[in-house]
This record gives C-alpha cells, sequence and structure tokens, in this order.
C-alpha cells in the first residue's frame, strides 16, 4: 500500500472512526510524516496503548489465518516478520501527536531512542513464537533487511540502520536502496529475500537481561488488519483490508473472534465490495422501503449489508478456513445466531446488521452442516479450485502427540515446542502460547473462566453470564475431555487429578462449599488462589 494511498484511506475515515492499524501508527512515528499523520482523527492518546494491547490477540488470530489463506491469495503472497515493534525515534517528531506517543512509549518501557519495543504481545507472530513479549527491546538486529518500514525510513543511498546502533555482529549496517522506492516495492524485495533466507537473528532486552533469538519468516496473504476503537461492535472488509472493534474483539472467545476474522478475510479472497451505494428501488427517506434501507444501514461505515449470494460464498470459503483451525460449522451457526439474537431495532452499526444471517444464509449454513457431518468436505465457493482448498486446510496442520491426541483448539504449539508429558502435564498444563493468553485472559472482564483440555489445548469465556456453565457445555458438545483452571481471577487447576475440576456441577458444589467455610472463618478446600 502507498504512502499516498494509507493517507488517502485514512482522511475518507476521520470523520467517524479512528482506525488503530498497528503498522500505520509505526509510519507515523517511526518515519515522521506530520502532514500524512495530520489527516487522521485518531483516539485520545492515554488510550492508545490500551488499544493497541487489547488487539494483540485478533492481531495474532488474523496472522494464523493469513498463513492458512496463503494458496488463495489473489494478490502474490509474500514473506514476513510479522508487524514490526514500534521505533522509537532518535529526535523527538515535529507532530504533537506522534511525539506524545513516543513520550508514552518511553515512559511506560523504559525505551532509548533508536530502540523498538513491542508495545503489544505479538501472540502467534514470528517474532511471538521465537519468545518476544510485550514490552521486550530489540536492540540489536543482524545485518540481513527485515523491515518495511526501517528500509523506508533509510531510502537514501548511504545511511545507517537505527536498533540501538548496532548489529548482531556489533558493527554498524548500511542501507543501499538508491532511488527513493514505493512500499509494495521494498514489500517485494524483502520477500523475496525471506524467502531463500527465512532466518533473522536479534537480541532482545528485557529488563537487565539481553536475550538472543532466532525469528523465522512466514508466508502470508498481504491482507491489511486495524482496530477500531468504536463504541459498537461490528466488523468489516474493504479493499484489501479487514476492519474490527474494539467492543466486538472484547465480547467474543478466540474461536468467535476467529470465524468472524476468517469471514472477513473471505470477503478479501472473493474481492467482494462493501455496498456503498444507495438503493436504485426507491429507497428513499420518508418512504417505507427507505425506512427499512436505513435500519439496515450501518450508520458508522453508511453502508449496507453485502447481497446473500456475497455472504453465502463467503461462509463457505470461511467454513474451509475454520476446518483448518478444527472449528466446526455447527460452532459458527450457532455463534450466528447468538449474535442475531443480541440485535436490536435501534439503528445502529452491529455485527448482526453488518452481516446479517437471513433466512438463505441460515439454510445454506445448515445444508453445509449437513454435508460436513456426511464426509467432513464442503461445497465450494465460486471461483475456488479444490485443490487450493485442501492446501487451505493443511497449513500448520497439527500432528499427533505421543498420546495420539492432535493439538487442537487455539493452542497448537509453537514450532519446535515438544509434547508435555503426563508428570508436566500435572505440574503445568499450559505451554508457552497457552501462558501467554492466559496473560491475556488475565485483563478482561468477568465473569470469565479459563479452560484447559488432555493435551493441552486451551479456550476461555469472558464478560458472559456463565462461563463455567458454557465452557463444560462445549467441551460436552465437542466430546472433549477439560479441566477447569482458572474462574475470573483465581486459577482452580490442582496438580492432583482426583481435585481437578471437570463439570460444572462439581465447580457449583465447590462455590456453595467456599462461601459457606468462609463465613465461618474456615479455608479448608476452597478455590486456589491465582499462583
Amino acid at each position: 500500500m502507498s504512502i499516498g494511498r494509507c493517507a488517502a484511506m485514512l482522511q475518507q475515515r476521520s470523520a467517524r472512526t479512528a482506525v488503530l492499524a498497528p503498522w500505520l501508527l509505526v509510519l507515523i512515528a517511526a518515519i515522521g510524516l506530520d502532514a500524512f499523520a495530520a489527516t487522521a482523527a485518531p483516539p485520545k492518546v492515554e488510550r492508545w496503548l490500551a488499544v493497541a494491547d487489547a488487539g494483540a490477540a485478533a492481531r495474532g488470530r488474523f496472522f494464523s489465518l493469513l498463513q492458512r489463506a496463503a494458496p488463495l491469495c489473489q494478490t502474490e503472497s509474500i514473506w514476513t516478520l510479522g508487524d514490526p515493534p514500534f521505533f522509537v525515534q532518535p529526535e523527538p517528531p515535529r507532530y504533537d501527536r506522534a511525539r506524545e506517543i513516543r513520550e508514552i512509549v518511553q515512559a511506560e518501557f523504559g525505551a532509548r531512542p533508536g530502540e523498538y519495543v513491542f508495545t503489544w504481545a505479538p501472540t502467534g507472530t514470528p517474532f511471538g513464537k521465537a519468545g518476544a513479549r510485550r514490552g521486550d527491546r530489540l536492540v540489536a538486529a543482524d545485518s540481513r533487511r527485515w523491515n518495511v518500514l526501517e528500509e523506508l525510513r533509510n531510502d537514501a543511498p548511504t545511511g545507517t540502520r537505527p536498533g540501538g546502533g548496532e548489529t548482531a555482529q556489533g558493527a554498524p549496517a548500511k542501507a543501499d536502496l538508491g532511488a527513493a522506492k514505493t512500499y509494495r516495492q521494498v514489500v517485494a524485495e524483502l520477500s523475496a529475500e525471506l524467502a531463500v533466507d527465512r532466518e533473522r537473528r536479534f537480541i532482545l532486552q528485557r529488563g537487565e537481561e539481553r536475550i538472543p533469538v532466532l525469528v523465522v519468516a512466514s508466508r502470508v496473504c498481504p491482507v491489511g488488519f486495524n482496530v477500531v476503537d468504536s463504541e459498537y461492535r461490528y466488523a468489516d472488509a474493504s479493499g484489501n483490508d479487514v476492519f474490527v472493534t474494539l467492543p466486538l474483539i472484547t465480547s467474543l472467545d478466540d474461536d468467535e473472534l476467529t470465524m468472524v476474522l476468517a469471514h472477513e478475510l473471505s470477503h478479501i479472497l472473493l474481492k467482494h465490495q462493501r455496498n456503498d451505494i444507495s438503493f436504485p428501488w426507491g429507497g428513499k427517506l420518508g418512504t417505507p422501503i427507505g425506512a427499512l434501507a436505513q435500519m439496515a444501514q450501518n450508520r458508522e461505515l453508511e453502508s449496507y449489508p453485502l447481497a446473500d449470494n456475497e455472504l453465502i460464498d463467503s461462509d463457505r470459503l470461511t467454513l474451509w478456513l475454520l476446518k483448518g483451525e478444527q472449528i466446526s460449522p455447527h460452532a459458527y451457526l450457532q455463534f450466528l445466531d447468538r449474535m442475531k439474537g443480541e440485535d436490536s431495532i435501534v439503528p445502529k452499526a452491529t455485527y448482526a446488521r453488518t452481516r446479517p444471517l437471513t433466512p438463505q444464509r441460515a439454510a445454506a449454513l445448515r445444508e453445509e452442516a449437513v454435508l460436513y457431518d456426511a464426509n467432513r468436505s464442503f461445497r465450494l465457493p465460486r471461483g475456488v479450485a479444490q485443490a487450493r482448498l485442501q492446501e487451505v486446510v493443511a497449513v500448520g496442520r497439527p500432528t499427533a502427540n505421543a498420546g495420539g491426541d492432535a493439538q487442537a483448539d487455539g493452542a497448537s504449539p509453537a514450532a519446535g515446542e515438544r509434547a508435555v508429558s503426563a508428570p508436566d502435564f500435572d505440574r503445568r498444563p499450559l505451554r508457552a502460547l497457552g501462558l501467554e493468553r492466559f496473560q491475556h485472559y488475565l485483563t478482561l472482564k468477568s465473569p470469565k473462566a479459563f479452560f484447559v483440555f488432555e493435551n493441552s489445548a486451551w479456550r476461555f469465556w469472558s464478560d458472559t453470564a456463565d462461563p463455567v456453565g458454557k465452557g463444560f457445555a462445549y467441551c460436552r458438545r465437542e466430546q472433549k475431555k477439560c479441566f477447569l483452571y482458572a474462574v475470573d481471577q483465581s486459577i482452580v487447576w490442582q496438580t492432583d487429578a482426583s481435585r481437578r475440576i471437570v463439570t460444572a456441577e462439581q465447580w457449583e458444589g465447590l462455590s456453595r462449599a467456599s462461601a459457606g467455610e468462609a463465613q465461618t472463618g474456615s479455608k479448608e478446600g476452597a478455590p486456589a488462589q491465582p499462583r
């Protein structure tokens, strides 16, 4: 995407929403494009870190889907290390907002000028898989190119790369890009280099510790992802970008978030265009048809729902993507039914209004569920070959562990991470990625509950009535053995297998007993506190 197009995109949206695309914010603060940044209508500076952090899980899930969708890219797929960390400019930017963000990052993370810092958890991305965490500073990199935005900053015949002023070998790295190049050109160049040599070495600063890491590039479909700081819950796909609002992200569990992201990505892959036009058959204000049209309109986007045939085609591709993530069509239909039930007649931007579950769409999904039950397959979206869809399902397909159970849900282990043996599982049931997601879970609203499966997979429910009951209902429906790991902020996991909570009724009994004992001053048998 060219800088001019970025500016135009932000100008179009500035009157209605604040779009928080991480790479756009990095571009503004890192390159110092004062005139470009001034076209945006960003949220208050004090919300910037909070919103970026809250969207971290969605970015990780979306990156995983981009890897899965690489065989279907309408444009050529690319090799990438994912969103780069935030770069602290050596000199304070002229633009007030960029300067304020730089000061916030320096104060929050202790980052120095010329350093990169992870202002959000890079879960699910190459840096996250290599062990990078929120707050880590990237203080050294090897001499090979890795970051598009850094190359744009150094778009001159000579210059020294930032990043602590050194390479992994301790020598300055020179940029030699010649004449100025576009964003797309630099992306293509770095992708070609990463395709040949996928590994890059970095040094992370975590407190006083310097940690060498090896980051391995991934092949993805080059689609943008943006978090919208809106009061409404909806998702949208426009051009080559997916937009999801913060309230929608925080209201969904991991599987539901994956469903939303997969559906929006499917619209991009199938080249569906947002319906921004007025109705040609008399849909004017003051007429019955016009009133209905206004009710259906997403007022924040000034757009109308896509046609049923496009929603159905997108659903079919979504189901193929979800099959690779081991999410069933039944779960997808149940989610859409729930979202429809939560909609209101008040004309406002909602997910059910942007992506309505019409009778025709619901009937098509029920047919797909029947096909899936019969032969574990779906109909083909128009214009997509069966062989490509089989590639999509196979991307990152988990392998069986020593116990014969495939890794499932959101907990597929990072590359090279061994299966957890039985004794290890008793003491520490979550792997590194699961622990990262648990830290995210702790930031979510209550009521909430976190579950662990026998193979160290995990799922959680938050900001919902009876999360424990919903979790165990999911386990029964999917025929999975699961254990309650945490409720709200309290860890209830037990190393003794006989004391683990495996049913909703067991938890309710323990809760009643704990409440009674608390009244008598006894602590015996109370749920374990956070460790």
